[in-house]
């Protein structure tokens, strides 16, 4: 059972964002560049980050929303 089924809330939180669990619309897995956990994406965002990538997919243009907010706090500290 899909854990959005189990918290139809998550649901409505899940839509078009990367979540650490499997939903209905994200499918497709992906690791963070950064930090190198696994996140499931929607068919969207999956074909942005392979865009370009034939074979190889280890250099995947994915970054996770706390890495990729961790990199806006560092412009903002230096």
């Amino acid at each position: 059972m899909l854990k959005e089924n189990l918290n139809p809330e998550e649901k409505l939180n899940a839509f078009n964002r990367p979540t650490i669990y499997k939903t209905a619309t994200n499918i497709h897995p992906l690791h963070c560049r950064e930090c190198a956990r696994l996140y499931y994406v929607d068919e969207d965002i999956y074909r942005r980050a392979v865009a370009g990538f034939v074979g190889d997919l280890s250099e995947v243009r994915f970054v996770c929303e706390a890495c990729e907010s961790g990199y806006g706090e560092e412009a903002h500290g230096h």
